[in-house]
């Protein structure tokens, strides 16, 4: 069973990156779906987005992107990754269809 505090955690470091990029009137889209018997949980916004070449580094601590807008210390994502690794999840980094980043952490099945 995973630690429903660390995964609420991971989930709420997520929106405050999505909400923290995306621009004044733009959106972010949090939505869940089971694919293959495991939860997946994905965070879109309609921010700058992340480009490819940075994307292996933004679970890094201390890591900023350039786009980044000020405040944080890089620590959000990296939190994310660890919990992820934690429980044996999957997180990945791509382009939204909302224009900006989609961060999606795939659970094992039976662990939610």
């Amino acid at each position: 069973m995973g630690d429903r505090g660390l995964l609420f955690e991971a989930i709420g470091n997520l929106l405050d990156n999505a909400i923290r990029f995306a621009p004044e009137g733009g959106g972010v889209q949090l939505s869940a779906r089971v694919e293959d018997g495991a939860t997946c949980i994905a965070v879109e916004d309609s921010g700058p987005g992340i480009p490819e070449t940075e994307r292996s580094l933004v679970f890094q601590r201390f890591h900023r992107a350039e786009a980044s807008k000020g405040g944080g210390f890089g620590l959000g994502l990296s939190i994310v990754a660890a919990i992820a690794g934690l429980h044996g999840f999957r997180l990945q980094v791509s382009s939204s269809s909302l224009g900006g980043a989609c961060f999606r952490l795939q659970c094992r099945p039976q662990v939610l």
